[in-house]
């Protein structure tokens, strides 16, 4: 196993041999703030607070994440696109965001919320 420190969040990261981010702890305390959990294929599939919350990512047979389901059971769906990049965040069919990218940088360009307020990153 490797940690990581992080002095400035009074954090510590412990990660596989293999680079996958198992726990995050209080560098102090040691005390768990996050675990995480994964599917056979190796994507997150939960992640659990120390309060006892959990955020459940369920994906398709192709691992692509389908949707997220947060505490309280509160269900958000997400489009992918074809090059793997997030597009659109919607619950209850209602838009809660759509992002825009530039080519197939990956990188964010325009991210509008349910208000249809946009930022445009450059």
């Amino acid at each position: 196993m490797y940690e990581i420190a992080s002095p400035a969040d009074q954090e510590l990261y412990q990660f596989t041999i293999n680079g996958t981010h198992l726990h995050t702890l209080n560098l102090i305390t040691r005390d768990y703030i996050y675990n995480f959990t994964y599917s056979g294929e190796g994507d997150v599939g939960t992640i659990t607070s120390s309060n006892g919350n959990s955020v459940h990512i369920r994906r398709d047979t192709s691992g692509l994440p389908l949707w997220v389901v947060v505490p309280g059971g509160q269900v958000y769906w997400l489009t992918i696109s074809s090059n793997g990049v997030l597009k659109r965040v919607y619950a209850q069919g209602y838009n809660l965001a759509l992002m825009t990218y530039p080519g197939n940088t990956g990188l964010l360009a325009t991210k509008s919320d349910e208000n249809g307020w946009t930022t445009v990153y450059e």
